[in-house]
This record gives C-alpha cells, structure tokens and sequence, in this order.
C-alpha cells in the first residue's frame, strides 16, 4: 500500500535513506525535507503496516524533481518501487508539473529499466554526481502526462 508519509513513519524512512541512499540525514533533518512545502513523500507500507519505501518528489512552477526513492532489499522485486513512482508522477501532474526529472546512478540498471518502463528517456549525463562510490548520474525526464510527450 502506497500513503502518504506520515510523522509516524519517519524513523523508518529515515533509517531506509541511511541503509539504502547512504544518507547521512538525522530523522529531524529527513522530516523536515519530506515535510517542505514544495516535497511530497510517500510511504510503502506492507500488510503488517511496516515502512518498507519511500519516494519524495518536488514541483516548482511546472517542473518536478523525483528527488529520491528507495526499497528495502527484502522488499525489492514485488511492486512497491513502480507504486512509489506511479504515486509521485500522479501527485507532480496534479500539482501542475508538465515535466518531470530524476537521476540516477550510471550502474542502477534495475532502476534505469523501471524508470524507461514508466517512459523515462535519459537525456543527459552529469559526471562524478554521486560519492561513495564516485559515479555518473544519468539526467532522465518525462512528460507528467505522457499523452504530451517526452521534452527534450
């Protein structure tokens, strides 16, 4: 189940972004980006109503920014990345984003085919994004309503 984050699953969340985003955010400093006015975070929540993802994305004027998403490894593999993102997309087109971008790790091939299978197209490339290790970020956008096209 996809819901929006809520102040209670926070902790969780946060301790997500540490093991899989290597985030070095406090659960005060995770809160207060999920919870700033231009962000929306989302929670997946299993049948026993555990945290197991999250996904945050960001609208200005009519552009918005997945700014991150990730699943718990034990959760991987059964919907809930595609439920997170299908979640942030419907939630950037009803805030009046025409475009939607997101980067994503060079070797995150996994990742690279779910964004394509929901009509990502990468459209650029930014050298030594990420740290730890240091790699590329490949520049994806698309259309917040796919009936109008990729922008390029």
């Amino acid at each position: 189940m996809i819901a929006p984050l809520a102040a209670a699953h926070v902790p969780a969340a946060a301790a997500l972004a540490r093991r899989c985003l290597g985030s070095h955010a406090s659960d005060a400093a995770f809160a207060a980006m999920a919870f700033a006015a231009a962000n929306r975070y989302f929670a997946a929540l299993d049948g026993a109503g555990a945290v197991v993802g999250f996904g945050g994305v960001s609208v200005a004027a009519d552009e918005a920014e997945i700014l991150e998403i990730a699943v718990d490894e034990a959760s991987r593999r059964r919907g809930f990345g595609r439920a997170l993102m299908e979640a942030m997309l419907t939630d950037a087109a009803q805030r009046g984003a025409r475009t939607v971008y997101l980067e994503v790790r060079a070797s995150g091939e996994a990742a690279r085919r779910l964004y394509a299978s929901l009509g990502f197209c990468e459209i650029g490339v930014r050298r030594s994004y990420y740290r730890n290790p240091t790699e590329d970020a490949r520049l994806m956008a698309r259309a917040a309503d796919p009936s109008e096209g990729v922008p390029v």
